[in-house]
Order: C-alpha cells, then sequence, then structure tokens
C-alpha cells in the first residue's frame, strides 16, 4: 500500500464518527454517504464459504486477514507471505473500536457476534499483550481450506500461514 493510499485512508477515517467507524466493522458494511463510502459486504473476503448467493465480493484467491496495532510487525508478514504465495490483507485494528468486545457481565467479550469478528477477535487477544510487545491476530480460517488444487497448494487442508511463519523465523 503505498503512502499516499494510506494518507488518503487515515483522512478517511479521522472524519467518520465512532457510529461511522463501528458500523464498517461489519461484514456487511452500510454506506456512508456524506463520505462517499458504498455499502459493502466482506464476508467472503478470505473465502468463508465461497457458495454464498453472490452478494459478497470475492478475491481471486485465498487472503488471511490481519490484525494489528504494530506497522513493522504487518509489513513484514506481509512479505514474508508474498515471498511463500501466501497473501494478508491488514484490517484496521481502531482503539475507539474497543467498544465492540465491551461486555455488561465481564471485563470484556471474547465475541462481538459475526459482526467483524477478525478485528474484534485482535482487540480481544491484545488485551492480554503486554505493551511494547509485537503482535498479529491472522485470521487464517477463511483460508484453512480449498475447494480444489492450485499450485502448491492441495485440495483439502492448506495449510496457510505455515510458510509465512517460516520465513518470519529464517528472518529473526
Amino acid at each position: 500500500m503505498s503512502l499516499e493510499t494510506k494518507e488518503y485512508a487515515k483522512r478517511l477515517v479521522e472524519q467518520m464518527t465512532l457510529e461511522e467507524k463501528i458500523s464498517q466493522m461489519r461484514y456487511e458494511s452500510p454506506a456512508i454517504e456524506r463520505l462517499h463510502i458504498p455499502a459493502y459486504n466482506w464476508w467472503n473476503e478470505a473465502l468463508h464459504g465461497v457458495a454464498r448467493s453472490g452478494v459478497a465480493t470475492m478475491f481471486p484467491q485465498a487472503i488471511a486477514l490481519a490484525a494489528t496495532f504494530d506497522e513493522e510487525l504487518i509489513e513484514k508478514i506481509i512479505s514474508c507471505g508474498k515471498k511463500a504465495g501466501e497473501m494478508y490483507w491488514h484490517l484496521p485494528s481502531l482503539p475507539e473500536c474497543k467498544e465492540a468486545i465491551k461486555s455488561d457481565i465481564a471485563d470484556l467479550t471474547n465475541s462481538a457476534g459475526r459482526a467483524a469478528s477478525t478485528i474484534t477477535g485482535g482487540l480481544f487477544i491484545g488485551e492480554f499483550i503486554d505493551e511494547g510487545t509485537p503482535w498479529a491476530h491472522l485470521d487464517i480460517g477463511g483460508t484453512s481450506t480449498a475447494a480444489k488444487t492450485e499450485g502448491f497448494k492441495p485440495k483439502g487442508c492448506t495449510a496457510f500461514g505455515v510458510r509465512t511463519f517460516v520465513n518470519i523465523a529464517k528472518e529473526l
């Protein structure tokens, strides 16, 4: 992602209200007309159930989702993933989105429901990480199986992420 694109995204998010930011965490994100953001359904972005009814946007290949506040770490994950033929997409981990993991009966909830489960899962995990410790939540569930053999990825269990982690370990 170019610096120009990151700056545009940052400025766009800065213009959103807290309610608008939270609404964009759902897999079926509503339009924000005043900012020219169209409605968007990313439920199948990581090939979660490819046989859905055609309402979701689809990537041509499996892409895992990653949520972290650590820009350096996410760049390493993306870079090592590319070398391994495994693609990752950096999801936002906006601190103000922690509202979604608040609970009425506990310190926090580990599930905000289906809406933005990757993002809120990352925010939940982040609550248990010591400050200053690099971490990332990689949601590889949607990429863990494949309907057909393609390249080095076999039909069935893909072991997605293993090659990325091997590349990260080699760089340590």
